[in-house]
């Protein structure tokens, strides 16, 4: 099996696992309510973005594709982050990993959309 295609795999159960975590209900605990844990699943996530960005396949093997895929893997990584920056006694730590997210999932996510409509085939 190519990288590529072991990317692909790691991408599809990354997105799979942020699914079922997402889905899960929020826990309470004395009192306070703590949403679901995707930390390990977005480094899989990642991780398989990384490694399609690095071994892209076609339709996914241009310049602009593996940027956006990168930026994916980006996003995913500094979702990840964002449980151990809430750690510290900042209570805004964690701002800085969210808003680095959220851009990289969206401009990546605009890249790879760019980058597949002007594909051929």
């Amino acid at each position: 099996m190519r990288l590529g295609r072991i990317g692909w795999v790691v991408v599809i159960l990354g997105a799979v696992a942020v699914a079922y975590a997402l889905g899960q209900p929020a826990r309470e605990v004395d009192g306070r309510v703590y949403g679901p844990d995707v930390t390990i699943a977005a480094l899989l996530f990642g991780l398989g973005a990384s490694l399609v960005s690095a071994m892209g396949q076609p339709p996914l093997d241009t310049r602009l594709a593996r940027i956006g895929m990168a930026l994916l893997a980006v996003g995913a990584f500094a979702v990840a982050a964002i449980k151990p920056a809430e750690s510290s006694g900042n209570p805004m730590a964690g701002l800085t990993p969210l808003v680095v997210a959220f851009v990289a999932f969206v401009s990546g996510g605009l890249a790879v959309a760019v980058s597949l409509v002007r594909s051929r085939g």
